[in-house]
């Protein structure tokens, strides 16, 4: 008759990481989402501020930006409006900013279609698409619906 080794007597196979090394990581991380939400609350006003409350502006730029105002050229607006407020709580913040970035290059393109100077127009809405993108690839971080969504225990359990 065998008996089971007693885990307490060996050494873990995992390394020991200092006390000081883990504050050091849950600093670095608690700073990142403090950045994220940052970034989020920061797109998600000012795009709120600019296409949610001012829709009229929003349709004079795309006039500007398209020279004529389709049906086609208002579903970036319109993604963006949403998009601001999903954004600001961190709600489905991967598929919003994936989805608020293609709008932003959509308006790029359009922007540069049009004839209008690179330098002048579509740098705020490559700016956005470079930001949109960040947030699609690293997510909302802690301080976000998101990330109390998936805390949640299961139904199922």
């Amino acid at each position: 008759m065998t008996t089971a080794p007693d885990s307490r007597s060996q050494p873990s196979a995992q390394p020991r990481v200092s006390s000081a090394r883990l504050a050091s990581r849950r600093t670095r991380s608690s700073r990142l989402d403090v950045g994220l939400l940052a970034i989020r609350i920061g797109i998600g006003l000012s795009f709120v501020l600019l296409l949610a409350l001012k829709p009229a502006d929003a349709t004079k730029f795309l006039v500007k930006a398209t020279g004529t105002v389709a049906a086609g050229h208002l579903w970036p607006a319109s993604i963006l409006s949403m998009a601001a407020f999903f954004l600001m709580f961190g709600l489905f913040t991967r598929a919003v900013g994936a989805l608020s970035a293609l709008a932003c290059l959509y308006a790029v393109v359009a922007t540069l279609h049009s004839g209008l100077p690179w330098f002048v127009l579509p740098v705020l809405s490559a700016e956005s698409f470079v930001l949109f993108t960040a947030l699609a690839i690293t997510g909302p971080g802690r301080f976000s619906l998101d990330h109390l969504r998936q805390r949640r225990p299961s139904a199922q359990s």
